[in-house]
């Protein structure tokens, strides 16, 4: 229980060992502009939108856990307590949510919107100095692939900051969230199902932040 807590609470606020709740990168988000009311009515409307999704999901989670006596975690994508929810045994959680479109696309904003206020790869890594030694700079070389990258704003800040970077950058997500992103110049999107294998080989850098 103490775990779980621990892994809902700490997307809004940061939670040290000792329980203290206080102010996280994504709190300082919300609380950083003047448009606080609209930052907080768009997160209640996206997450109104996601919890017919999610509110299920984690009601079943009580019922999964004893199904299998707590002795093992999950490592069927497709027999979790999401198929429970749904009495979808056999699909995946990709296949399941793109049966909900409307849900599909609150949760995709949802999740694009907490990669507000963390760092990105610019920040923490030397990316103008490493990613392009020994970079295949064709026609068709991928530089950066961001695997469930939401609308591709961590692709499109990297492109901005890193204008020379060679290649091209890709954002994947699902179909869904895929339409309703944003056409931004220099920025590919692709609609993937990560429990898939990767349709892109031989790419310089693999982005996995943000996945579910």
């Amino acid at each position: 229980m103490h775990r779980l807590l621990r892994m809902n609470c700490t997307r809004i606020q940061h939670l040290p060992k000792d329980l203290q709740a206080g102010k996280s990168d994504v709190s300082l988000v919300f609380l950083s502009s003047d448009c606080v009311s609209f930052r907080f009515l768009f997160l209640a409307y996206i997450s109104l939108l996601s919890a017919e999704f999610l509110n299920p999901a984690y009601q079943a989670l009580p019922g999964f856990l004893a199904s299998t006596k707590y002795k093992s975690s999950p490592t069927d994508p497709a027999d979790t307590a999401v198929q429970m929810a749904f009495d979808s045994k056999g699909k995946d959680l990709i296949g399941i949510l793109m049966e909900r479109p409307d849900s599909a696309r609150g949760f995709g904003t949802l999740m694009s919107t907490w990669g507000e206020g963390h760092s990105l790869i610019q920040d923490l890594y030397p990316v103008n100095e490493r990613l392009p030694k020994g970079f295949d700079d064709s026609r068709d070389s991928v530089m950066f692939v961001d695997v469930g990258g939401g609308y591709g704003q961590k692709a499109i800040a990297l492109k901005r900051a890193c204008p020379q970077l060679p290649g091209r950058f890709i954002v994947q997500d699902l179909p869904g969230t895929v339409a309703n992103a944003p056409k931004v110049e220099g920025i590919e999107m692709m609609g993937h199902d990560f429990f898939t294998e990767q349709p892109i080989k031989g790419t310089s850098s693999l982005s996995t932040d943000a996945l579910l």
